[in-house]
């Protein structure tokens, strides 16, 4: 008998080799969701339960024999002792179940793990998602907005400051790509500055050997036909914040006087949509019946292929929203109706939706691997992403909400060390990076904890005024995740439904959004 083990692929397996169950390896059952059971789904494969390592991250479904397997590796076992106590009728079979779980982490052969786990996860590349806040100020006042935008400060980021900050980002972090993301407030409102960036700093990064993707996340008032036309130019992306509806979008997002511009900015994002624009529409889901009618709006009257939807949280001005509060939980159905609806479509039309952030909760999966940086942990805070605001102060993370925004300020542009130094010589990014699964007590034992990665560790500060929290959609993560196995192992054509899989690999999605 044989393990396939990479660097000896027919290492000999003595019949006297210790085997040992990994310390995190843990078998679990889940149930099934009521809308899941309805929908005629099954466990995969025939399978009992699964198989997961909380710390690496891996799982699989599992049948009897193979959960009688790991039953026995409750403690150490030498094959011999092993094969004797499942008495196989044929051995080999044994053997090839043990090759699986030690490629996938689950057990170590002879005191050792498979090389893959054996060196750690792989450090951060550095910053490569930078996000330029053109203005505090917004021509709309949200009641849901984290960092109370619309105030008419007449706070404006200079061309000077954002393009310092831009030749920094190319000198001094190795990203080979930068991802440019202009964001407010309301950005449009800085038209003329974005303008000027868009023209001088793809020429600045080609000296650095860099390229410079460029995304804009907009609330759509000012998306002319003109202005589309420019960002289609610049190869920009562009988010509209949509809502879905008028009866959900009206209800928060609204001016100073309290009026709504719902059919204006739709017109305006299906102008754009027709001027060959990338244009996709972002959602803020403060009811659980509003995520499916918006994923409809989105699909009927936008016809749209990608979207985003982000869940309410009460931060900002949000924190007065109270009648908007449910538990997470009660988002695990219309989150399931929303992919069957897109692998219904997929089926009927062939044509794949991006849908933002499930896709890369499924990517994470599904390979067993947390790129995005939003799922790691600890998280991209300052080593994917760094912030610039209109003032010129750089901070850790795109979203700041008042009462934390002085624990994730890293200083002036002008100021800091170099970039990719931030990690080791600032205080308040050391502080930061602190955060991670094993220092949240909450999320230690948790079997999800490298999946969910604790959730975001701006929100965990601001909702408990300290790192140490998960967020507050934990809740809904515990019951959606098994769920989300479930689906991987029963629906064949999940991850391609969802632009996740490709027969050309390199249209595969991407580790980070290509979308603001």
């Amino acid at each position: 008998m044989y393990l396939n083990f990479p660097s000896n692929p027919n290492l000999p397996l003595s019949a006297s080799v210790l085997i040992a169950k990994h310390p995190d390896t843990e078998i679990k059952s889940f149930q099934l969701s009521r809308l899941a059971r309805a929908q005629g789904l099954k466990h995969p494969r025939e399978g009992t339960a699964w198989i997961v390592n909380k710390a690496l991250g891996t799982w699989k479904t599992v049948s009897v024999r193979e959960k009688a397997l790991f039953a026995l590796l409750s403690r150490p076992r030498t094959l011999d002792g092993l094969l004797s106590a499942l008495n196989p009728s044929d051995p080999q079979y044994a053997a090839n179940l043990l090759d699986v779980a030690y490629n996938m982490g689950f057990i170590s052969v002879g005191g050792k793990m498979h090389p893959r786990y054996a060196s750690g996860p792989e450090p951060p590349l550095g910053s490569h998602f930078l996000a330029l806040h053109m203005t505090s100020d917004c021509n709309l006042r949200c009641a849901y907005c984290y960092n109370s935008s619309g105030q008419n400060s007449k706070k404006f980021l200079q061309t000077e400051t954002a393009l310092y900050f831009i030749k920094r980002a190319c000198a001094e972090l190795p990203a080979p790509v930068l991802n440019i993301d202009f964001l407010g407030g309301e950005p449009l409102l800085a038209l003329d500055t974005v303008k000027e960036i868009l023209r001088k700093a793809p020429p600045l990064a080609s000296q650095y050997g860099k390229k410079i993707n460029f995304l804009l996340q907009t609330n759509g008032m000012l998306l002319s036909e003109e202005t589309a036309r420019l960002l289609r130019e610049h190869g920009v992306g562009v988010g509209v914040s949509i809502d879905g509806p008028a009866r959900w979008h009206d209800r928060y997002r609204r001016n100073s006087q309290g009026s709504s511009f719902h059919g204006l900015i739709c017109s305006n994002f299906l102008k754009a949509q027709e001027l060959g624009l990338k244009v996709s529409p972002l959602a803020v889901i403060y009811a659980p019946e509003q995520l499916e009618e918006a994923f409809d709006f989105f699909i009927e009257e936008l016809r749209c292929e990608s979207m985003r939807f982000n869940f309410f949280c009460p931060l900002g001005r949000g924190r007065e929203l109270k009648e908007s509060l449910c538990p997470p939980s009660a988002y695990r159905e219309p989150y399931l109706k929303v992919i069957f609806k897109a692998l219904q479509r997929f089926r009927s039309c062939g044509r794949p939706l991006n849908i933002y952030d499930l896709q890369f909760r499924l990517k994470s999966l599904a390979e067993f691997r947390q790129d995005y940086m939003c799922l790691r942990s600890p998280c991209g805070i300052g080593t994917s992403i760094l912030s610039l605001d209109p003032e010129g102060g750089v901070y850790a993370c795109e979203e700041y909400e008042q009462s934390c925004k002085s624990a994730l300020f890293l200083g002036n542009a002008q100021e800091l060390p170099p970039l990719a130094e931030l990690p080791v010589k600032n205080e308040n990014l050391k502080h930061l990076l602190s955060r991670n699964v094993e220092n949240i007590s909450k999320c230690r034992r948790c079997w999800l904890k490298r999946h969910c990665g604790g959730g975001c560790a701006q929100r965990a500060l601001a909702q408990n005024g300290g790192l140490n929290f998960p967020e507050a959609m934990c809740g809904l993560y515990k019951e959606l995740y098994p769920d989300l196995m479930w689906l991987l192992g029963a629906e064949e054509d999940l991850l391609q439904a969802l632009a996740l899989q490709n027969p050309d690999p390199k249209h595969n999605l991407s580790a980070e959004a290509d979308l603001p």
